[in-house]
């Protein structure tokens, strides 16, 4: 029969820190194969990866849409403005409005076309 060594012993600190050491062991070897199995088991089939592959793909298109939708379109700008001279240069050979903003155009006032 095996002796239980005294605590003060150099024996009995030896033992303790050698299952200090060991780490978490577990009482149940079972359920350390039940876990193992578990890992194993979370390994998809080709056709769920690509199932999944497909699902991504849509959410991205969804919310690109959704992106675009949210976009409200610019308004060209045929004008811009010159801030050492506070005169306005065209941007664009055809105006879009010929008549009333090229008379604004000509009399070169800042707040004619309200930019």
């Amino acid at each position: 029969m095996r002796t239980i060594p005294d605590r003060t012993s150099q024996e009995y600190q030896d033992l303790s820190a050698s299952s200090k050491n060991r780490g978490s062991i577990p009482k149940n070897r079972n359920a350390k194969m039940e876990k193992k199995k578990k890992k194993k088991n979370k390994r998809k089939t080709k056709k769920e990866k690509k199932g999944e592959e497909k699902e991504k793909k849509q959410k991205k298109k969804d919310k690109k849409r959704r992106k675009k939708k949210g976009k409200k379109r610019k308004k060209k700008r045929c004008c811009k403005l010159n801030s050492t001279k506070k005169t306005w240069k065209r941007l664009t050979l055809n105006h879009p409005a010929e008549g009333r903003d090229q008379k604004l155009l000509k009399e070169k006032r800042l707040t004619a076309l309200g930019y």
